[in-house]
């Protein structure tokens, strides 16, 4: 077994000591796994300052997932100092290599101004990128805009097939959202004729995400 192995392993276990103890020395050499995985077992031990700056790194490093978590930790300000610029710098290049949840968190800040000046295009672009991966969020947040035109053309269909799909998508844990896309169905469904709604149901049957 190896040694990234063996730290992989005391991670697993939740000896997370030991899983630093081993990581340090290669994420210190330059190991982009042990980078990142070093920050997982610092995030996991609490440590939330260690695991910022490893955090950093990774995300420095072009790791995709590492660059989603920094940004969402500047844009809560947790552990660090929030900063919508640079939350914004960071999900993008997290979006950019294709994280679903960046390019939703991205659209989400454009379409409300977040930090950021607010821009119904850009929000659509970073939407439709989500929604078609199939992150409820994005899929939520795009039925919105087709709703009501915000970026996009509107359309009653694609916004009732969206937000069916964001209410199938949004697990049970998380009810909250998921009546939120509930209602969004239900409600452009008052505006759209009884053709337009079994159009909306069948494309949102036949999706399938890309």
């Amino acid at each position: 077994m190896t040694i990234f192995e063996d730290a992989s392993s005391a991670y697993e276990r939740g000896d997370y000591e030991a899983a630093i103890r081993l990581f340090l020395p290669m994420a210190v050499a330059g190991d982009e796994r042990a980078v990142f995985n070093l920050a997982l077992a610092y995030a996991a031990s609490q440590d939330n300052a260690e695991a910022a700056k490893w955090w950093k790194k990774a995300a420095e490093a072009g790791i995709a997932q590492a660059q989603a978590i920094l940004a969402g930790m500047y844009l809560s300000g947790k552990d660090i100092a929030q900063d919508y610029a640079l939350a914004e710098s960071w999900y993008r290049k997290a979006a950019e290599q294709g994280i679903a949840q960046a390019q939703s968190v991205l659209s989400c800040m454009y379409y409300e101004g977040r930090g950021i000046p607010q821009d119904f295009d850009e929000a659509a672009k970073w939407g439709i990128m989500a929604a078609e991966q199939g992150d409820p969020g994005g899929q939520l947040l795009l039925s919105a805009m087709y709703e009501f035109g915000m970026g996009v053309k509107p359309d009653n269909v694609q916004a009732h097939m969206w937000a069916n799909l964001a209410a199938k998508g949004f697990p049970a844990a998380d009810a909250d959202n998921r009546e939120e896309a509930i209602r969004s169905r239900d409600e452009v469904a008052t505006k759209m004729t009884a053709a337009q709604i079994i159009k909306a149901q069948d494309l949102a049957r036949e999706w399938k995400p890309k």
